[in-house]
């Protein structure tokens, strides 16, 4: 199969570049695209990373004071045939920002 048609419906651009290896003939401009992929790759990969780490930090800090065993003393206190989960969430959030 033909990559240029192949690479025609791809979300993600293909770059064919026409080398002649005994020739050295295009060994540069693939050597440059290469060298463009990966750096676009590279970026996106550490801008993903960063974002997630960026999440991690102000999900910590948001939760800094809740902790697992608090969260079941208060469920246990209030808990009862109609509990309802989300309500709760609601109602402790509520409480700990006045």
């Amino acid at each position: 199969m033909n990559v240029e048609r192949a690479s025609r419906n791809s979300p993600v651009k293909i770059s064919v570049v026409k080398t002649i290896a005994s020739e050295r003939k295009g060994i540069e401009e693939l050597k440059q695209k290469i060298l463009e992929k990966l750096a676009s790759v590279t970026s996106e990969k550490k801008y993903l990373l960063l974002a997630e780490k960026a999440y991690q930090l102000i999900q910590n800090k948001r939760m800094k004071d809740v902790s697992k065993s608090l969260l079941k003393e208060e469920i246990t206190n209030n808990y009862s045939y109609h509990f309802n989960l989300y309500q709760f969430i609601e109602s402790f959030i509520k409480r700990r920002s006045d």
